[in-house]
């Protein structure tokens, strides 16, 4: 379980799903590649506690960078996307909620799918198109207005806005 304080003290609990991880990474700022793209000031994506939030043009994709937390030292990372609600169920543990996953958790022991049983995230600031929100171990791409590539220390993972699919890899 991993507990996620909101900006007004709200607490997201959320579950496991799938492990799995890894991803490049440019070590040089301001520099654009494939898996990166141009860095922002993580100043204006923070709200306070350490903590980080952005969304995609979209607006029906976003995540939480939490990268250390009196709860939990480790970083880790949350991030809304409109998943198929098709996919076979899982079950939150805390509420007995059995749903499709509606999100992701970068966490130390891996990546994994959730369901987000305490609603939708804070919007917090756009990430544009072709921008790279770095903080900490902690890293997330907007691919374009409705698709996204994050990583963390265990792993990562890619989201397709078009397909609404996620890969997960180690």
């Amino acid at each position: 379980m991993v507990r996620w304080g909101g900006a007004a003290g709200a607490g997201l609990v959320l579950v496991a799903g799938v492990l799995m991880s890894g991803c490049a990474n440019s070590t040089t700022a301001g520099v654009a590649t494939a898996a990166e793209g141009v860095q922002v000031d993580p100043a204006e994506y923070a709200i306070g506690d350490g903590k980080h939030v952005f969304h995609l043009v979209s607006g029906a994709a976003g995540c939480w960078f939490n990268p250390n937390q009196a709860d939990n030292q480790a970083p880790h990372m949350l991030c809304d996307l409109p998943l198929p609600k098709t996919d076979p169920p899982i079950v939150d543990p805390q509420t007995n909620v059995r749903a499709p996953a509606d999100a992701i958790v970068i966490e130390p022991d891996g990546v994994r799918k959730v369901v987000n049983v305490a609603g939708a995230f804070i919007a917090g600031q756009l990430l544009p198109p072709g921008s790279t929100l770095t903080v900490g171990e902690l890293s997330c791409t907007a691919l374009d207005g409705k698709s996204m590539s994050c990583r963390g220390p265990a792993g990562s993972f890619r989201f397709d806005g078009s397909t609404s699919e996620v890969s997960i890899r180690e």
